[in-house]
């Protein structure tokens, strides 16, 4: 793999390309990753209850990158294990290390998203059962 910058004129062709190949990397994910379901859970309720408790714009803008980053962070994890497990058939500490990391970042995404779900929701919720 050459570190020299690509100095390829701009094609479409190539940039639709790339696109293609993140949709294949969705649709992996999707196929592999039983978290997936969870994920899409998670985000239609947090939908549904910004509607029903109409969130204000900065909570919709907060909530849209807090569900942006879980998301992101599963698919990294994901492609990190799949290395892992690429390079690594046999147990190795470092492969054991490198995948523990990767969950532990989605565990710690997914806990700060848990913290703005209660910022945002749990005065909602006490009111509404107070």
């Amino acid at each position: 793999m050459s570190l020299i910058k690509n100095t390829d004129k701009y094609s479409i062709g190539k940039k639709w390309k790339s696109f293609t190949y993140a949709l294949s990397g969705l649709r992996a994910f999707a196929r592999e990753e039983h978290n997936l379901w969870l994920y899409v859970g998670g985000v239609l309720g947090s939908l549904v209850l910004g509607f029903i408790f109409n969130i204000s714009h900065h909570e919709w803008l907060v909530q849209s990158v807090v569900t942006t980053l879980i998301c992101s962070a599963e698919l990294m994890n994901t492609a990190i294990e799949n290395v892992v497990d690429l390079v690594s058939s046999d147990f190795h500490p470092l492969a054991k290390n490198a995948k523990d990391v990767a969950s532990a970042a989605v565990l710690i995404t997914a806990l700060g998203g848990l913290v703005i779900f209660l910022l945002i929701y749990g005065p909602r919720f006490l009111a509404f059962v107070l």
